[in-house]
C-alpha cells in the first residue's frame, strides 16, 4: 500500500511541477516579445501559453514522478531520471526547430535541466512526506498504535 502511495504522490508532485516548469519556459519568451502581427501582440498570448505550456509540462511530469516513485532512488539518480525525459523532450524539439530559431532551440535545451529540477524535487517531497525508504523512519517501525477497543 505504501508502494501505490508513493507512485501516487510522486506522480502528482511530477505533474504540478512539469506544469510550472513548462508553463514558465513557454510564457517567459512571449512576456518578453514586443512583436505585434495580425493576431494581436505576442505579450498578450502570453496566459495562452502559460495554459499550454502546464499542460504540455505536466505530462512529462508526471512520467518523472511516477518513474521516482516506482524507483525509490537517491537525488542524482531521481535528477538522471528527470533528465533523460528531459532529452526525450528535446530531441523532437531539436529535430523540428527552425534553423536559427533561439526561443524553441533554447526549450528544447533547457528541458533536459527542467526535468532534472522535477525529478529532484519529486524526490525531495517523498522523502519529506517520508514515503521513501531511504528518509530512515518509516510508518512501520515507529509502533503507531490506536486506542484500545472498550467492551
Amino acid at each position: 500500500m505504501k508502494h501505490l502511495l508513493r507512485i501516487v504522490v510522486g506522480l502528482l508532485i511530477g505533474a504540478i511541477g512539469g506544469a510550472i516548469v513548462g508553463a514558465a519556459m513557454l510564457a517567459v519568451p512571449a512576456l518578453f516579445d514586443n512583436k505585434c502581427g495580425r493576431w494581436g501582440c505576442t505579450r498578450d498570448w502570453a496566459p495562452i501559453a502559460a495554459v499550454l505550456g502546464g499542460l504540455y509540462g505536466g505530462v512529462p511530469g508526471a512520467v518523472i514522478g511516477a518513474i521516482t516513485g516506482i524507483a525509490s532512488s537517491s537525488r542524482l539518480k531521481s535528477m538522471g531520471i528527470g533528465a533523460i525525459v528531459g532529452l526525450i523532450i528535446a530531441i523532437p524539439i531539436f529535430r523540428t526547430a527552425e534553423a536559427g530559431d533561439a526561443v524553441v532551440i533554447s526549450w528544447g535545451i533547457l528541458s533536459i535541466p527542467g526535468g532534472a529540477l522535477v525529478g529532484l524535487a519529486v524526490r525531495e517531497f517523498l522523502r519529506l512526506v517520508r514515503l521513501s525508504p531511504k528518509s530512515g523512519v518509516s510508518v512501520e517501525s515507529e509502533g503507531v498504535t490506536g486506542p484500545e477497543p472498550t467492551h
